[in-house]
């Protein structure tokens, strides 16, 4: 019984944890979606026109695939952590600085690609 309680304890701040990832890359997005939309930059319509070009759709899915990616395959080696092993408290702690890092570097890094990949979305369209 007490297990079941700490093993969905688990699962629901794995699940936290996943969405406030996530969100480091897609509250951006959407927050300057949003914006240019007030300020009438581009039209709704523009937006969706845009959205559907190949281009944005395919940087999208890799993108979203290369968080998803690294959130799975990093959190996955953090949880086998055994805190009774002072080996594992090194490599948690290092595994735990390192994915902090990247994700860091990541999210900088989306801001530049997605307007590169915005841009040449918003040529092909004319």
């Amino acid at each position: 019984m007490e297990s079941d309680l700490a093993n969905m304890k688990l699962s629901k701040f794995k699940t936290r944890i996943f969405v406030y990832y996530m969100s480091i890359f897609l509250v951006p997005l959407a927050l300057s979606i949003t914006t240019f939309i007030y300020n009438k930059v581009l039209t709704p319509e523009e937006y969706l026109r845009i959205f559907m070009t190949p281009v944005l759709l395919i940087g999208l899915v890799i993108f979203l695939s290369v968080y998803i990616f690294w959130y799975v395959s990093q959190t996955k080696k953090i949880l086998t952590y055994d805190p009774s092993d002072p080996e594992s408290i090194d490599k948690t702690n290092k595994l735990t600085t390192r994915f902090t890092k990247i994700t860091m570097i990541l999210g900088m890094l989306n801001s530049l690609v997605m307007a590169v990949i915005a841009h040449t979305a918003c040529v092909s369209i004319g």
